[in-house]
Order: C-alpha cells, then structure tokens, then sequence
C-alpha cells in the first residue's frame, strides 16, 4: 500500500473574462484573460504577449461574433456611440411595444451621456423629452394592465353562495 506523489498544487491563473457586455471601462483595464486566443480584439483594445485583452480608450465593452474569425471579438465603444446605440435601440424597443425594454436602454443611454462630457449632455438634454413621453406611455400600460388582471380575477373568480337557514 504505497501512496502516489501528485505533485504540488499549483495557484490559480485568475483567467476568464473580467468586464462583461456594456460595462464602462477605462484605458488600462482588463477585459479578458485568457491562454490563446478565445476571444479576438476589436477595435479599441489591444492584445498581450499572454493574450490578455485590454481597453485602450474609456468607453463601454461590447461583445461581438466575427464570421470571418468564427469566434468572439471583443471592442470598446467610445461613450458617444455607445449612446446613440441604446438609444436607437430603445426606440425601436418603443416601436415593438417592448416599453420596460425601452426603459433601461434609454437608462444606458443616459449613463453612457453623462459619461461624454459637453457633447453627451446636449444629446442628453434631448434623450429627457423621449424618455418623460415613454414614462407616461409606461404609467398608461400599468393602468390597463392592472385593469386587465383585476377583469380576469373577477371573471375567474367563484361565486359566493348562500343557502338560506331554516
């Protein structure tokens, strides 16, 4: 009954991806570490000798599938475009009736703005008379949805009855 030697245990590489799918990043900041190349740069990164993936601007992080590579592609979107973006992207949620969805892409369209200094906030300025207009369209759906679930409840419900005590 001999026992094997295993060999020592060895520390952790801390790979994997470090900022996901429209997180603000700063230049310098890790996006992906990763042995290889799982994922490729994009625009805006650069690419480590260790294959790690890092922002070269601020901006925010965006996941791509690249056809040409058939594998991920990584870039950073330069706050500005980030938010027309989700703000595109919110009206054509606002077009499909998708109001909730609409809500939070005009949310980071708004934080994306703010991020852009004096040009984000005229396009801010702008994006506020949309979302007060979707925030009123989003007050009248909850009143017809609440009116609605209280029509079914009071159609699904059973009624009481009574028997007369003799």
């Amino acid at each position: 009954a001999s026992s094997s030697n295993n060999g020592g245990s060895s520390l952790p590489k801390m790979l994997g991806v470090k900022k996901y799918g429209g997180e603000h990043v700063i230049p310098g900041n890790i996006i992906i570490r990763q042995r290889g190349t799982r994922y490729w740069p994009g625009e805006n990164v650069g690419l480590g000798r260790d294959h790690t993936i890092w922002a070269l601007v601020d901006g925010h992080v965006k996941f791509t599938w690249s056809k040409f590579h058939k594998q991920q592609t990584v870039s950073v979107v330069p706050h500005l475009k980030y938010g027309h973006q989700c703000e595109h992207k919110a009206m054509e949620a606002t077009a499909q009736k998708n109001l909730l969805k609409a809500k939070g892409l005009l949310q980071q369209a708004r934080f994306a703005f703010k991020l852009a200094g004096e040009e984000g906030q005229e396009r801010l300025e702008k994006l506020d008379a949309f979302r007060t207009r979707l925030m009123s369209k989003i007050d009248v759906w909850e009143e017809e949805e609440a009116a609605r679930k209280e029509a079914k409840a009071l159609k699904n419900a059973k009624p009481q009855w009574s028997f007369p005590i003799h």
